[in-house]
């Protein structure tokens, strides 16, 4: 038996339950500077926020993506018929199974970057 399959045995799972079981990240996180600023974008659910430092920026995030979950869950009707805000519903069912803002954190991957703008022509 390999080290690897060790640790999955630690915990009571084949490499396989481990692969299926472990969960995955469901949303992305961008965090770019601008200049002195922060920004925190995820594409998936079309918000984005500034702040002073990365990690506010992607606190900020975070808590704007639980608001709009509960908002999209309060009126869901409207946000699934809506052409730009339908396909977010199984992002926002996700979300909102999160007890937390760490659960929710959990689920996102992070990647950080600048920003790179061209001019128009």
């Amino acid at each position: 038996m390999s080290s690897t399959e060790t640790t999955y045995a630690e915990f009571g799972l084949t490499r396989a339950e481990w692969i299926t079981e472990t969960p995955r990240p469901l949303l992305t996180v961008i965090v770019a500077r601008d200049g002195q600023r922060f920004s925190a974008c995820c594409p998936e659910l079309d918000l984005l926020t500034e702040m002073d430092t990365a990690d506010a920026a992607l606190a900020d995030l975070l808590s704007m993506m639980r608001e709009y979950a509960e908002e999209y869950q309060a009126d869901r009707a409207r946000f699934c018929r809506s052409p730009n805000r339908a396909h977010h519903y199984p992002f926002i069912q996700e979300i909102l199974r999160c007890a937390d803002l760490w659960e929710l954190r959990e689920k996102v991957s992070v990647r950080f970057g600048h920003l790179h703008l061209s001019p128009i022509p």
